[in-house]
C-alpha cells in the first residue's frame, strides 16, 4: 500500500504541486521509507499543494481558522492538519535552507488545546443487548456476534479488530489474540473462555487458513472499518447496525 501511494505521488507531483513537486516527491518517499502508513502519507501530502514561499505563519493561521469556522472541523482535526504541515516543513527546511526563517515561524505555531469529553460507558444490560443484537440465523450475524465479543474482550481499536487474521489467534492452553496496532506495534491479549469458544465455532464454520481475515466480508476479503457499524471502539459503540 505505502509503495503504491509513494509511486503515485512521485508520478503526478509535477502537475499537482508545480515547482514544489520534487520536494513533495522526495517527502513522500521519505515517509514511505520510515514506515508511515499509506493513509498517513496521503493526509500529509494534502497539506503540500502550495509554493514553499507561500507557506508563511499568517497563511497557516488563516487556514487553521478556516478549518474551524468555515468548515466546522474539530480542534483535533485542526491540530492534525497543523502536524502534517509541520512535518512537511521540517523536511523542506533541509532541502530549501533559504526558506528556513519562514519555516521556523510556522513551526512555532502551537497546537490548540481543547477539552477532552468524559468517556461514557455502557451498563451490563446495554453490553448484553449489544452482543445479542446480530441475527444468529444469518452468516453475517454469526460473524458479527463473534466480532463484537472479541471487541468487548480485547478493547481493540476497530482498525486492530478488522486486521486480525486467523493466524493471529492462539486457542491452545492459554487462548490469546495478537493485535496489530498503530505504528506497527503488536500486543497479545488474553481471551476469555467464552470468547475463545465462540472463535473456535466460527473457525469451524469458515474453514479458514492462517492468512485469512478472521472477520471477512461476504466474499472473504478485507472488511473496512466504516462497514462495521460500531462507533467509538473505546466504549463498545452506541449502536449496532447490521451491515454487509
Amino acid at each position: 500500500m505505502i509503495t503504491q501511494v509513494v509511486s503515485e505521488v512521485v508520478a503526478c507531483n509535477r502537475a499537482r504541486y508545480g515547482a514544489l513537486g520534487p520536494i513533495v516527491g522526495h517527502f513522500a518517499d521519505y515517509l514511505g521509507r520510515h514506515g508511515y502508513a499509506g493513509i498517513t502519507v496521503e493526509n500529509y501530502l494534502q497539506c503540500a499543494c502550495l509554493e514553499l514561499s507561500d507557506i508563511d505563519a499568517p497563511l497557516v493561521l488563516q487556514f487553521l481558522d478556516h478549518l474551524e469556522v468555515a468548515r466546522h472541523n474539530s480542534i483535533r482535526s485542526r491540530n492534525l492538519r497543523l502536524a502534517a504541515i509541520r512535518s512537511f516543513l521540517r523536511y523542506a527546511a533541509s532541502r530549501v535552507p533559504e526558506s528556513l526563517g519562514t519555516i521556523q515561524q510556522v513551526l512555532a505555531i502551537p497546537m490548540k488545546r481543547y477539552e477532552r469529553p468524559l468517556v461514557r460507558f455502557l451498563s451490563r444490560e446495554e453490553i448484553c443487548a449489544l452482543l445479542d443484537a446480530p441475527n444468529p440465523n444469518t452468516w453475517c450475524g454469526q460473524r458479527d456476534r463473534v466480532m463484537l465479543a472479541t471487541l468487548y474482550n480485547t478493547g481493540a481499536r476497530v482498525s486492530e479488530l478488522i486486521g486480525i487474521r486467523v493466524g493471529d489467534v492462539d486457542l491452545d492452553r492459554s487462548p490469546s489474540v495478537r493485535l496489530h496496532g498503530k505504528g506497527r506495534k503488536e500486543r497479545a491479549v488474553p481471551l476469555w473462555r467464552s470468547t475463545a469458544n465462540q472463535i473456535r465455532l466460527w473457525l469451524q464454520q469458515i474453514g479458514a487458513s492462517p492468512g485469512q481475515w478472521l472477520f471477512p466480508n461476504r466474499s472473504g476479503g478485507f472488511r473496512r472499518g466504516k462497514a462495521l457499524g460500531v462507533y467509538d471502539s473505546n466504549m463498545m459503540g452506541t449502536a449496532y447496525i447490521a451491515s454487509e
